[in-house]
């Protein structure tokens, strides 16, 4: 096996992946620092080897040889609570995205009277929107946070408010 005189090039995908340390025993065992790269999902992992005394150079590439897990939660690109006069509905809309899969959505509704109510939102495929509509509001201002659950257990939440008021001509 050829010991000495090599020198390694390790990449994820096309972003290369410092060597820290490499031994050979009875294979090689090479380390390299992780890159920052998008996170759940698969990369393909190439390294390269030169034999320095003749200019050698050996590469292989292992397609989806490396999963990055999921460690970014979903992101809000925008929320629509609009007010409404009393005793009307009102439905709140969330656009949410995830760099994997979003597993749930809730919304988390503060009372005018005070009372709390955590409601499961439900997605809608033609809009592309998690949705709950809130029926027969009573007057006053309504506190709001949405919450988004991805499948790796990743969440983030954003608040808002809105009110039902009596209309005046």
């Amino acid at each position: 096996p050829l010991v000495y005189n090599v020198s390694f090039v390790s990449y994820l995908d096309s972003t290369p992946c410092i060597i820290s340390s490499n031994s050979f025993s009875s294979f090689w065992e090479i380390n390299c620092t992780a890159p920052n790269i998008t996170d759940g999902r698969y990369h393909d992992v190439s390294l390269s080897g030169l034999f320095e005394n003749y200019s050698a150079i050996y590469m292989t590439t292992i397609s989806n040889g490396l999963y990055y897990r999921d460690v970014s939660p979903p992101v809000f690109a925008g929320t629509n609570q609009s007010s409404v006069t009393e005793g009307q509905s009102n439905t709140l809309l969330a656009n949410i995205s995830d760099n994997v899969n979003i597993s749930s959505a809730w919304v988390q509704v503060s009372y005018p009277q005070g009372s709390v109510q955590t409601l499961q939102m439900v997605w809608n495929p033609v809009t592309g929107l998690f949705s709950y509509t809130l029926d027969s509001l009573a007057l006053g201002d309504y506190d709001v946070v949405f919450y988004a659950n991805d499948t790796s257990g990743n969440i983030r939440n954003t608040s808002a408010w809105f009110e039902s008021y009596i209309y005046a001509n």
